[in-house]
């Protein structure tokens, strides 16, 4: 199982857990579009540190960004941002980058959201799904469904969901265990955290209200080569949800 931990603090307060239990890191800088702008000197920051981590996993940008959106001319910008995120990746030799399905019910006629997000996704991925895994995460989505037939339409091994359970927890009124048998083996990364269903406040595994145990091991029986990112704010909270997979095996 390769393990990564979100890099939502800064790295020198990360570096000792990375060491320590030997686990990759998803790099979250440039899910901020904002600071794509600003490459350079956000790259030059983190070459400083990236020659320490093994793997690496990058989360592209997403505020604002609709793949699914009538507007041609959004979707441009999506489509520049997202390419923009996927060139740095590259230059780190990432192993894989997520993007969110930009999915917001009601806002959408959902059969027309679907067909424009699988035009989006087979344009954008077609010259780079030999590159890099590619995975589109859930976060407004209240099911599967959706996701599932993009994932089917693109039709690539490197093509892929990234299961959020924290967001199904808080958005969807459908069960984690609904999602993964229905995702299936189209999950090839999953996001863990936990919370009480109500803020998607990325607590340690064993805060909250999801069955962490039942939930992983669904996930090791029906997706078992997906690769696992822990996305957790509080630094003692990961390091005992790091303890906790240990514990359990699960790593």
């Amino acid at each position: 199982m390769k393990i990564y931990i979100s890099q939502l603090d800064e790295f020198s307060k990360l570096e000792h857990i990375v060491k320590e239990f030997n686990v990759g890191l998803e790099i979250v800088t440039f899910a901020n579009a904002m600071v794509l702008d600003s490459k350079e000197q956000y790259t030059s920051e983190l070459r400083g540190y990236i020659n320490k981590v093994s793997n690496v996993s990058f989360h592209g940008p997403f505020s604002d960004l609709v793949p699914g959106t009538n507007d041609p001319e959004i979707r441009r910008v999506v489509n520049k941002r997202f390419t923009q995120a996927f060139n740095i990746a590259r230059e780190f030799n990432s192993q894989r980058i997520i993007y969110h399905s930009g999915c917001i019910p009601h806002t959408y006629w959902e059969k027309q959201w679907v067909e424009n997000s699988k035009a989006f996704w087979k344009g954008f991925a077609k010259d780079k799904l030999d590159l890099m895994e590619i995975h589109i995460e859930n976060v407004f989505d209240e099911d599967y469904p959706l996701i599932a037939d993009i994932i089917d339409e693109v039709n690539h091994p490197n093509f892929s969901a990234c299961l959020d359970i924290g967001h199904v927890n808080t958005c969807s009124t459908k069960s984690i265990e609904h999602w993964i048998k229905g995702l299936n083996n189209r999950i090839g990364h999953v996001h863990l955290h936990n919370n009480e269903g109500v803020l998607d406040n990325h607590q340690g595994l064993n805060k909250g209200n999801i069955n962490m145990i039942k939930t992983l091991e669904l996930l090791k029986g029906y997706c078992p080569e997906a690769t696992w990112a822990l996305e957790v704010f509080d630094i003692k909270e990961l390091q005992e949800s790091l303890q906790f997979l240990k514990s359990n095996c699960f790593f």
